[in-house]
């Protein structure tokens, strides 16, 4: 019988609000330092919440010509600079057509370019008609935009797919490529997600829904994942790209590797009635075990969890209560980290940034904190490592995440990984 083929990380793209690049972004998570700050790129005084998590340093032109960048939307480019990130992390080299058909890509989002092209674009038909539209617009506002340009960017020939499953949608974009690569019809995929969410019409859209921290304080403070204050979502945009590998193959060519994928589990909430916690939790629940199931792998083996941890009051205790029903007593020995409190909420790409904080936490052994976890929440008494990083043994990591939900049955996505072996 033939041996099933091991998926690893070997790449890792990131561009996040607390910093550009895997380096950056690690540093900022384990020193606890929040990108949450106020909005300045519009006027926010006619809504509740006044913050968000922008990636305020990012030049387009750093990853691609200024004529490109002036054709794709927010997302597309940050896309495209986490992709190319992550390509020269693993040490390979684009263009990619010697690999043929066994290299691909599948990235995802949210929202994709609905918000600046998207609204700009809307603006200026309401205004004129017609006759000052891009004419690119209506390629920027569909799904599939990003994993076109990277594809064309990397030269690559094999399959070319677009996942969008809400803030699932990052991780659910790693099951593909490990289906993919487990399958023996790839040996490598670029994967990812990207959002941008932050323009005045999304961002007006989840104050409507009352999804949105209402804090009044230091913006820094607002993101507070399973903190009794906790008032709400910070909204966040960012990209994450990795790069997976066939282990033969990473080695072969002599690649670092930062993990193995051993075990991922998905589960709708559609299929569960109770109150919208109850339903939460049984459905994350369900998730958790199936990626335990897939891996081969005893819930008492598990070494810490990065968590979807988004600081609002329902979701952050429905996990608490999922995690003590999969896990046991175990569930309290398990640092869990929430980035949620550093970099908001950066709906699809959230994922995929949390991965990559795992693959280093693998790495370098050390797990960072939940920050602003200040006023302990009876209802999340585990162990959310509060405020500061902490040395730890950390040989596999669960990563999940949560997509829609409430009045909308959403999905949870879960992804085990594991230190690298021979």
């Amino acid at each position: 019988m033939k041996s099933k083929r091991r998926v690893v990380i070997t790449g890792l793209g990131v561009v996040a609000p607390n910093g550009i690049g895997k380096d950056a972004f690690w540093d900022a998570l384990v020193a606890g330092r929040s990108a949450v700050d106020w909005i300045s790129s519009f006027d926010t005084s006619p809504y509740p919440c006044k913050v968000a998590a922008e990636v305020r340093d990012f030049r387009p032109e750093d990853f691609m010509t200024a004529r490109a960048a002036k054709n794709l939307s927010r997302c597309s480019q940050l896309a495209m600079a986490a992709s190319q990130l992550a390509v020269a992390d693993a040490g390979l080299k684009a263009p990619f057509p010697r690999r043929g058909e066994r290299a691909g890509v599948c990235f995802g989002t949210s929202a994709n370019g609905t918000g600046d092209i998207g609204e700009d674009n809307h603006r200026n038909f309401l205004k004129t008609g017609t006759a000052n539209l891009n004419p690119l617009a209506m390629l920027e506002i569909t799904a599939h935009a990003a994993t076109s340009h990277i594809a064309r960017a990397l030269s690559i020939t094999g399959p070319s797919t677009s996942i969008a499953s809400g803030c699932a949608t990052g991780l659910d974009t790693v099951l593909w490529a490990t289906a993919e690569i487990t399958r023996g019809r790839l040996d490598l995929a670029i994967v990812g997600a990207s959002d941008a969410p932050v323009t005045e019409f999304i961002f007006s859209l989840f104050c409507a829904g009352k999804f949105l921290a209402t804090w009044q304080e230091s913006p820094r403070l607002a993101s507070r994942p399973y903190d009794l204050l906790r008032s709400g979502l910070v909204l966040a945009e960012g990209s994450a790209a990795l790069v997976l590998e066939d282990f033969d193959h990473a080695v072969a060519r002599g690649a670092g590797i930062y993990a193995e994928i051993t075990g991922t589990g998905n589960s709708s909430e559609g299929g569960f009635d109770g109150r919208i916690r109850d339903v939460y939790s049984q459905s994350l629940q369900t998730a958790i075990l199936a990626a335990f199931r897939s891996a081969h792998m005893a819930p008492e083996q598990l070494d810490h969890i990065n968590s979807h941890g988004n600081s609002t009051k329902n979701d952050d205790a429905a996990e608490t209560v999922a995690y003590k029903n999969a896990l046991g007593d175990h569930a309290y020995k398990i640092p869990i980290t929430s980035i949620k409190g550093a970099v908001g909420q950066p709906l699809a790409a959230g994922g995929v940034l949390q991965l990559a904080s795992s693959a280093l936490s693998i790495k370098m052994q050390r797990v960072p904190p939940t920050v602003n976890h200040e006023v302990p929440d009876p209802e999340c008494d585990l162990d959310y490592v509060p405020n500061q990083a902490r040395v730890a043994r950390i040989r596999t990591a669960l990563v999940h995440s949560h997509s829609l939900g409430g009045f909308v049955p959403g999905s949870h996505t879960a992804v085990l990984i594991e230190a690298p072996s021979s």
